[in-house]
């Protein structure tokens, strides 16, 4: 009998961590709600869904001007503000990554009443302000929705999630870039025609690395105490048969949903550390958080880095500030191991949006890329000039270095100089190039 109730004791066990396990894999540790993995699940089971993807507008002021602690207070009122809406609206709740929600409704519903659905949830959303650490905070959401019945029964047999996900995506974006609160994918919608752009950009692309013409040119920088070149940026460009020299600006979106980025990345690194074995310079490389984050990449600089010790303390990674940091163990972890390599950190387009000057405080920064939107304003525009004032101050307390980058003119460069920065970059010091030459222009 003992032996008969410590079995049904260790089957109870057992089911409780099977349970602990399903909810930490199928749960969002900060919401509670269930995540990605648990709707990759879901949506398979149903019939005739429809997905509705929601981001919050601007989430990163919220994290930059109230801190991290209330950015995440946001997300978990978003959510119970959402849960509180799941028995009107009849929805499936789910959060993602970052500060996008989705909505999984498994019926067959008409156009008309989506649209009424999504308008509630908006004002249920924006109307009424939230209230984080004593601070009334009015949250803006753009959403993206997509029926399975708009969308071509071929692409469902992909499986839903992967169709439905790509199209209420594509309505998400769409309405971003047109300024509206909201879209509701179709096929007579010309996203189709952007997602054909993408696909002609991904075969492009295929052939460039295949081809080895994804190439690395050089922007160089200039101290502006010396008036000599120190540094270069390395700007991935593609050499297009028919079309030359293509910028980033044409490919990387389409690179980044092709997942083909990574390769770029690599590409990159590994030509730049090759070429600069030939002398002395310091040069940076563009990385984004994901790159900071996704494993294989993180492995691939830690093993070049390990390979070329003697180019690696002459490595400077800039990351995107305007991108938004949420991730910082991570990328407090990537930046201490590149350090360990002699490696420098550069903090890019500081002063886009909100800059969070708490990132420098945390990131152990070595120097700060002040945005061109500021540094081309500098010499017309007073709050321009004071805002670029106050960063290259702080930095100066800090023990940063500054860099201004966009300098186009004598002009921008003689006013840079005079609010302290220590560096410049941009079309009046030179243009990026296939060379590294030490003379500026």
């Amino acid at each position: 009998r003992n032996l008969f109730s410590r079995y049904n004791y260790l089957l109870d066990i057992l089911e409780i961590e099977e349970k602990e396990k399903n909810f930490q894999i199928y749960t969002d540790g900060l919401t509670h709600l269930p995540n990605r993995q648990k709707i990759l699940l879901d949506i398979e089971q149903t019939i005739n869904p429809t997905l509705i993807l929601m981001n919050i507008d601007f989430f990163k002021e919220i994290n930059d001007c109230f801190g991290n602690t209330a950015g995440d207070l946001t997300l978990i009122s978003v959510g119970q503000r959402l849960k509180v809406l799941q028995n009107r609206f009849y929805f499936n709740l789910y959060k993602m990554s970052g500060d996008e929600f989705a909505l999984l409704i498994d019926r067959k519903i008409e156009l008309e009443d989506l649209y009424m659905t999504i308008k509630n949830i908006i004002s249920e959303i924006e109307e009424i302000p939230f209230v984080i650490n004593g601070h009334e905070i009015f949250i803006k959401v753009s959403i993206g929705a997509a029926r399975s019945e708009d969308i071509d029964p071929q692409n469902l047999k992909e499986g839903k999630w992967k169709s439905l996900a790509t199209h209420a995506d594509m309505a998400l974006k769409k309405a971003k870039k047109i300024g509206k609160h909201f879209l509701i994918y179709h096929e007579s919608m010309e996203i189709h025609k952007e997602f054909e752009r993408n696909l002609i950009w991904k075969k492009k692309i295929k052939e460039a690395i295949n081809t080895h013409r994804i190439i690395p040119f050089f922007q160089p920088i200039l101290n502006n105490k010396t008036g000599k070149i120190e540094k270069y940026e390395v700007l991935v460009r593609i050499a297009d048969k028919e079309s030359g020299i293509i910028t980033p600006s044409y490919f990387l979106e389409a690179a980044k949903k092709s997942h083909l980025y990574e390769k770029i990345t690599k590409l990159v690194l590994s030509k730049a550390i090759t070429l600069f074995h030939e002398n002395n310079y310091e040069f940076s490389i563009n990385l984004t958080i994901q790159d900071i984050i996704e494993e294989d990449i993180k492995n691939f600089i830690f093993n070049i880095l390990e390979k070329n010790k003697r180019v690696a303390e002459r490595v400077i990674f800039e990351i995107l500030e305007s991108e938004g940091i949420e991730n910082y163990n991570e990328v407090i972890n990537f930046i201490k191991r590149v350090k360990d390599y002699g490696c420098k950190i550069a903090i890019d387009d500081f002063g886009s949006g909100y800059s969070n000057f708490d990132h420098l405080m945390k990131l152990d920064v070595d120097y700060i890329k002040i945005d061109a939107c500021l540094i081309s304003n500098i010499v017309t525009d007073k709050n321009a000039e004071i805002i670029t004032r106050t960063i290259s101050n702080f930095a100066k307390e800090l023990n940063l270095k500054t860099i201004s980058e966009f300098v186009y003119s004598e002009e921008i460069f003689k006013k840079s100089i005079e609010l302290g920065i220590d560096y410049s970059q941009g079309y009046y010091i030179g243009k990026p190039s296939e060379n590294i030459s030490s003379v500026a222009n």
